[in-house]
């Protein structure tokens, strides 16, 4: 670890050359916690100060990149700055000297092996949420290429974990997995992208092709898949300007936006940035942390759909949506108390119980979970949500005056 705050400091100084004012508030800080036996890492940058919290972007590199490499990239330190949001740039498993890359299912598997990174951003994000005062209801989530990729798994696994999404130049490459919840997603990629084509199936690049273990699917099957999922209006607002063109499905009922940037002329690699290799120019119209950031900025994740409130303490400020425990009874008494927590849509992990973390991810209060958490363990139960709404039940039957506190 002694490696990684040293790239993390000369990182800091570099920004601080070019920018001295901004130095203090682009100091980074190193985030290192094991998921398994794995020891993983990520880079914050601009944390909220005490007694506030801030929305958070978490940015997934390349499938031969690292934290510190997509925070020189990516420009998302200077926007983070000015609009007041804490950047986090989360790093996959080493397969090579300063190279990490993510584990999707499908590419990289040799390189990657059973790295488990879906737990490991469930980790960093109830990390980000108990200890550096991250916003639960507005942490967003970006990459670009095998980053965009693993975007798209944890967005389709995790919806109700995130506020948005913005996947750059990347593929999805199966549609098993659908999002519980609608989910916010702004599509990015080139139209001359050689690496990952929108046409779909194998990559151009040789190199990329070998360790590919299935096809990509092509953007517009790809938005297909978002538009249904996300309850968007079928027929987009279409907007050209120059060589891009963006599409806006604008959420219906009970829905979300689904949006899709094409640069004809762009290639493959983050918006904005220098090219790697001159036949494959990034797209060069926008700026990606921008773009990113625009999109961002006014989605808050609403909690599990609330029809009603089953009950609220006046003095204790505790609200608790109906359906944390009405969707659980409808379920036959022979099923499992997992299998009721996770029909709630809380239980991210469906280990059967709902931690502190997917309570406050959820959006709910922080006292709440306190009263309802009977036995101090830090999870609350099916039984102890159970008996929490009978607690508040009994109160509405009590005659004013009488009610015990």
């Amino acid at each position: 670890m002694r490696l990684t705050l040293i790239l993390s400091l000369i990182v800091t100084f570099i920004a601080a050359v070019i920018n001295p004012a901004a130095a203090q508030t682009m100091a980074a800080m190193d985030i290192s916690f094991k998921v398994g036996e794995a020891e993983r890492r990520a880079i914050l940058v601009n944390e909220a100060p005490a007694g506030e919290i801030r929305p958070v972007v978490i940015v997934l590199h390349g499938g031969n990149g690292s934290a510190e490499n997509q925070r020189l990239r990516t420009g998302f330190d200077d926007v983070a700055r000015s609009e007041g949001f804490t950047v986090v740039y989360a790093e996959g498993t080493q397969w090579a000297p300063r190279q990490h890359a993510w584990n999707t299912g499908y590419l990289l598997r040799k390189q990657v092996g059973g790295a488990d990174d879906i737990a490991y951003l469930d980790k960093l994000i109830d990390l980000l949420i108990s200890q550096y005062r991250a916003d639960p209801a507005r942490i967003y989530m970006t990459g670009g290429s095998n980053g965009a990729m693993m975007t798209l798994v944890y967005a389709t696994q995790r919806p109700q974990r995130l506020a948005a999404v913005a996947p750059i130049v990347g593929a999805m490459f199966s549609f098993d997995s659908r999002p519980i919840v609608p989910l916010p997603i702004l599509l990015i990629n080139g139209g001359s992208d050689n690496e990952v084509p929108i046409e779909g199936g194998l990559s151009r690049n040789e190199l990329v092709r070998r360790n590919q273990a299935a096809s990509y699917k092509s953007l517009e099957e790809t938005v297909s898949f978002w538009v249904a999922a996300n309850r968007s209006k079928s027929v987009p607002v279409v907007e050209q300007v120059g060589t891009v063109t963006t599409r806006v499905f604008s959420a219906g009922p009970a829905g979300a936006e689904t949006v899709v940037v094409v640069d004809s002329a762009g290639g493959h690699g983050w918006p904005g940035s220098k090219s790697n290799r001159q036949e494959n120019t990034p797209i060069q119209a926008f700026k990606g942390a921008d773009r990113v950031w625009t999109f961002f900025k006014d989605k808050q994740r609403v909690p599990v759909p609330a029809h009603s409130v089953i009950g609220a303490n006046e003095n204790k400020g505790m609200s608790v949506p109906h359906n944390t425990m009405p969707v659980a009874s409808k379920i036959q008494g022979e099923q499992s108390n997992r299998a009721r927590a996770a029909a709630s849509g809380i239980d991210a992990n469906q280990d059967g119980m709902i931690s502190r973390a997917e309570w406050l991810a959820a959006g709910f209060r922080e006292q709440g979970f306190a009263i309802m958490d009977s036995d101090r363990n830090g999870n609350l139960s099916p039984q102890e949500l159970k008996q929490a709404r009978t607690r508040l039940e009994d109160r509405r039957t009590q005659p004013v005056g009488k009610r015990s506190n």
